[in-house]
């Protein structure tokens, strides 16, 4: 799967993503994978992955919402 490959709902949100953040359709697909992987690597002060360790700025809360609700949807 290419990222031209994508489901309709999610290929509508990244669509939205990248007109809000002024990015091309594929930059938005590499800022979301990017999002979602540094949040899957960062251990907060439980050692639990995917927490961040810190308070997420609004751009990249934005970002981490856009992701779960994209997964939610992938899983419905």
């Amino acid at each position: 799967m290419g990222f031209e490959d994508l489901p309709d709902d999610i290929e509508q949100d990244i669509r939205r993503f990248a007109d809000e953040q002024h990015l091309t359709r594929d930059e938005a697909v590499i800022r979301l994978l990017e999002s979602g992987l540094v949040a899957t690597k960062t251990k907060n002060k439980f050692g639990i992955p995917g927490l961040p360790s810190e308070p997420m700025s609004d751009e990249d809360a934005a970002v981490m919402d856009q992701i779960v609700d994209d997964a939610m949807r992938a899983r419905r």
